[in-house]
């Protein structure tokens, strides 16, 4: 039952804050939809100063991330591209401060949540 109800309320998000990306892996894409959020990560150099990055996040349906014919899981150095208007907004996945580069945002694994950052902004 709560399954269904984090399925539900992950579908209502895309269908009201969602948009097409394009995934690509090397030479390969695949276009998926896509929910644009942000995660705040902290941390501490060695001098014990803090550090702080924003991460721009996309959630997307784990499913749906199938590049030639194989599901797969986001790596380092993957790009994702999101249009926005006129303008081209690429992304590259990384991790920051020792996390991963991507999570599941429940148990269920209905939703993974992708930590990227802006790498270029272009005219479409």
């Amino acid at each position: 039952m709560l399954e269904g109800a984090l399925e539900f309320l992950a579908e209502a998000q895309l269908d009201n804050a969602g948009h097409s990306i394009t995934y690509y892996r090397g030479g390969l894409s695949v276009v998926i939809p896509a929910t644009v959020g942000e995660t705040l990560f902290e941390s501490t150099d060695q001098q014990g100063f803090a550090i702080s990055a924003i991460s721009v996040d996309f959630l997307i349906e784990p499913g749906l991330l199938v590049i030639s014919g194989s599901k797969v899981e986001p790596s380092a150095d993957d790009v994702i591209v999101l249009q926005v208007g006129s303008r081209l907004l690429t992304h590259k996945i990384t991790s920051f401060a020792d996390s991963p580069t991507f999570e599941y945002t429940d148990s269920f694994r209905t939703r993974m949540c992708i930590h990227t950052k802006k790498t270029l902004e272009a005219d479409a």
